[in-house]
C-alpha cells in the first residue's frame, strides 16, 4: 500500500486509493467478529440450559406451595 487517503483507526477500515481504490478490512476487525459470534452462540446455549434446568424446578416449588 503505498498511499492511503483515509485511515479509520476504530472501525477499521482502510481506503486505498493507489491500487484501483479498494476498500480493505483491517483483520483485527474479522478477529473481533468472531469472538462476538463465539460469545453469542456461548450466552444463547447458557441460556437454553439455563431454562430447561430451571422451569422444572420452578414447577416443583409452585406445586409444593400450592399443596
Amino acid at each position: 500500500m503505498a498511499e492511503l487517503d483515509i485511515l479509520d483507526t476504530q472501525g477499521g477500515i482502510m481506503i486505498d486509493t493507489s491500487q484501483k481504490g479498494g476498500i480493505m478490512i483491517d483483520t483485527s476487525q474479522k478477529e473481533g467478529l468472531m469472538v462476538t459470534i463465539k460469545e453469542c452462540a456461548s450466552g444463547t446455549v447458557g441460556g437454553i440450559v439455563q431454562v430447561l434446568v430451571g422451569q422444572p424446578l420452578n414447577t416443583v416449588k409452585v406445586v409444593s406451595n400450592l399443596s
